[in-house]
């Protein structure tokens, strides 16, 4: 398990990136291959099997030092064993993960597989189609449907309030549990995921508080379907 775990992690370099800010932006730092820390524990009698997932999922990364994944292989039986594999999200998401899985299942089988394609070669790709000007189309017609919006909205808000409270541009308010439900089950009689019942909710507050008929707003697309 452990071979085809740094076997694994050898094949892509991403699994071995650390993240450093260089002054003007982040940059990536690919590690050299090395074998693959596997720490192994034994759960004996009524241990909290819960409890040591938590500590595990919740250890901290350090992204300029990494690692950004690790393993630990948890024994509950003499012959049952769970491996359980933590990542930071810069190096792994829910696309990338059955791939990984298969990956790793495929070589602790004893199976070869082909080489990689690295995230870098993607991106040299995407940028090479680019300059040839493919989706230029595209392109422009987004910028058309841009160009009808105005680069900035009008707020009513209290500029002064608003630069004490601002930490970045980001605000982050948590539902209560309660509201959480309501969102739920709202979303629910509407056939719809709680994320679409909230942006849409978002979008009509901003639409009331801008007086405008169309707001434009940018969302992640992956899994959201």
């Amino acid at each position: 398990l452990r071979r085809a775990l740094t076997e694994t992690v050898r094949r892509h370099d991403v699994l071995r990136a650390n993240f450093r800010w260089n002054g003007l932006y982040l940059e990536q730092v690919v590690r050299p291959a090395a074998n693959i820390e596997l720490s192994l524990c034994a759960l004996e009698g009524n241990e909290n099997t819960s409890e040591t997932h938590r500590l595990f999922g919740e250890a901290p990364y350090d992204l300029a030092k990494g690692p950004l994944c690790r393993f630990r292989l948890i024994r509950q039986q003499p012959e049952e064993h769970l491996l359980l594999c933590g990542f930071h999200h810069m190096v792994m998401d829910g696309t990338s993960w059955p791939l990984f899985a298969a990956e790793l299942t495929s070589l602790y089988d004893g199976a070869g597989l082909p080489p990689p394609l690295q995230y870098a070669d993607h991106a040299a790709a995407h940028a090479a189609a680019l300059a040839r000007g493919d989706g230029a189309s595209a392109h422009a017609y987004w910028r058309r449907r841009a160009e009808a919006h105005p680069t900035a909205w009008e707020m009513p808000i209290d500029e002064a309030q608003a630069r004490r409270d601002s930490c970045g541009g980001v605000i982050v308010s948590l539902l209560t549990s309660t509201l959480a439900g309501k969102l739920r089950d709202a979303a629910q009689r509407m056939n719809t995921t709680p994320f679409r019942a909230a942006l849409a909710a978002f979008a009509a507050f901003l639409a009331i508080q801008t007086r405008r008929d169309e707001v434009v707003l940018a969302t992640t697309l992956t899994g959201r379907s």
